[in-house]
């Protein structure tokens, strides 16, 4: 595989004494890279990874190329490049049937967990229970099979996510249509199915929710109190659900630590179908959701061009603050199909939407072909700051974005185009991997004030024990965040009027973190520590 490298451009930022002003631009390509064979091949999901590089998933049913030993039709199909897109490993997995490949997490011993959705009941594959079940695999930092498991009933499950939690647990959801084997408590046609799994994949417990329709959750968040957001649409008006506002709306469910409870749900959306596929939680303790959108009435707004059954998909993105309240919604797209599947929260408050667009008109930038891979970045308000599309001739189709801790991005999905900026295609659809520069210095946060306001740590490195000393000017409601170094926040603390505090070894792995200090989208100091 040759990797096609792009001319970055070089942006110039000015920096005053007390706050870094930035403007907007679109992100610069660094490079992209199609990973394939012959035959259909799709990203579903990349990741940066803890080394500095990438991990893909998703389904192939190639056997030539960058593939060998394919099982049989469809594929669950891993590949881990280095930072600049190489390929370090790949490996398949999947019996005779089909297997698709959904979801995958860095694990806290540095391996991964794979969510997948299987058809199948032989190689890999052992214990199907009728038709398709969720498939989880733990694979090592190699891609070595520690172990798979599948869940299911009779009918049909279909995986989406699966996500390792603070307690080293896991969790995975979906839907299911069954009542019987791991399934109970179905409600109706196919309710959200919630498994949590231990360390060695043995089921916890289960639970299903929904209504006497369809029901099919596309994601789920911790949050840091333990309670956990569920997120995708449905089209029910009973069991747990209260109204419809017609078609499928968005349903989003705020549930208790031992999933028992349900605290809060909404259903959200037009008289037409309005399906959500992605969760962010953001600094604010808000989420961000997002999907595609039919309506223009109720809840939503701006729809470009036709709604209805006959009509075109606009991106919805829907900001809910932590009780569900809308805090504001945004239709996004042009005259024809535009559709969203993945978003990010920048360190500035914005989000960086991802999905693929095949509109020429409107909001969104010229389009290269049939369909696109398309970005847009809003501010906290919801308000658009910049487009980008990507590809070439044919359909390319976006899925996912990450970011690094450098806040450059890195995209992925399936691509059958061979011209423009694409180049390289093996034969059908390749996975197709970009990754882009961050448009803004990702060493200084806008609205950065130096003015009097200190946190320090020490002892640093933090070895069993170390006191955070905060000093500020500030009165309003400040929040202490801690990032991971893959840029993931995996503490959120409220110090209001909080002095000092002490952090303990045992809640952290050894290595670097970063830190913010801030309110609202201000932030007030940052800086770094090590764990020893």
């Amino acid at each position: 595989m040759k990797l096609r490298h792009v001319i970055a451009l070089v942006f110039v930022l000015t920096i005053s004494k007390t706050y870094a002003q930035q403007s907007w631009t679109t992100p610069p390509l660094q490079w992209e890279q199609n990973y394939g064979g012959t035959a259909n091949d799709r990203a579903n999901d990349v990741i940066p990874t803890s080394d500095g590089g990438f991990i893909a998933v998703g389904n192939s049913m190639s056997d030539d190329v960058d593939l060998t030993n394919n099982c049989g039709l469809n594929d669950v199909w891993v590949v881990k490049t280095d930072g600049n897109g190489q390929v370090q490993w790949q490996r398949n997995y999947g019996g005779d049937d089909e297997d698709f490949g959904l979801s995958i997490a860095q694990t806290f011993d540095g391996g991964y967990i794979i969510g997948a959705t299987t058809f199948s009941n032989n190689n890999n594959v052992s214990g199907n229970n009728g038709f398709s079940d969720f498939w989880v695999l733990k694979i090592d930092s190699v891609g070595v099979i520690e172990w798979s498991k599948v869940y299911g009933g009779s009918l049909l499950e279909s995986l989406f996510q699966v996500k390792q939690l603070r307690d080293s647990s896991y969790v995975a959801v979906g839907s299911t249509d069954s009542n019987d084997g791991d399934v109970s408590g179905n409600h109706g046609e196919s309710d959200y199915w919630v498994v949590r799994l231990n360390l060695a994949g043995d089921t916890i417990w289960t639970q299903c929710y929904g209504g006497l329709k369809t029901d099919v959750c596309r994601d789920i968040s911790q949050l840091v109190n333990g309670n956990f957001v569920l997120a995708g649409y449905s089209n029910s008006n009973d069991g747990d659900l209260t109204s419809n506002n017609g078609g499928y709306d968005y349903w989003v469910l705020r549930i208790d630590h031992n999933f028992k409870n349900i605290i809060w749900q909404y259903n959200y959306g037009g008289s037409y179908d309005d399906r959500a596929y992605s969760l962010t939680l953001n600094s604010a303790l808000g989420y961000l959701v997002i999907g595609s959108s039919y309506s223009n009435d109720i809840n939503v707004s701006g729809h470009s061009g036709s709604v209805g059954p006959t009509g075109n998909a606009d991106v919805w993105a829907l900001k809910l603050t932590n009780l569900g309240i809308i805090d504001w919604e945004n239709s996004l797209g042009g005259l024809a199909d535009d559709f969203a599947f993945d978003a990010v929260q920048l360190a500035d408050s914005s989000y960086t939407i991802a999905g693929y667009t095949s509109s020429l008109l409107a909001n969104t930038s010229p389009n290269n072909g049939l369909t696109d891979y398309w970005l847009i970045n809003v501010n906290r308000f919801g308000n658009r700051q910049w487009g980008m599309v990507y590809g070439g001739s044919k359909a390319d189709f976006c899925f996912a974005i990450d970011t690094l801790s450098s806040f450059t991005y890195i995209i992925g999905g399936g691509s059958f185009s061979n011209d423009s900026v694409v180049g390289g295609n093996y034969g059908g659809s390749d996975y197709w991997l970009l990754r882009l520069d961050s448009a803004k210095n990702t060493t200084a946060l806008p609205d950065v004030s130096a003015d009097g306001n200190q946190l320090t740590i020490y002892p640093n490195p933090l070895r069993t024990q170390s006191t955070i000393s905060i000093k500020t000017n500030h009165t309003d409601k400040q929040l202490l965040n801690i990032y991971n170094n893959i840029g993931q926040i995996i503490k959120s603390i409220d110090v209001t009027g909080v002095t000092s505090l002490d952090i303990h070894r045992n809640n952290f792995q050894a290595g670097v973190y970063h830190y913010t200090l801030g309110y609202e989208n201000k932030i007030l100091t940052r800086g770094k520590f090590v764990v020893e």
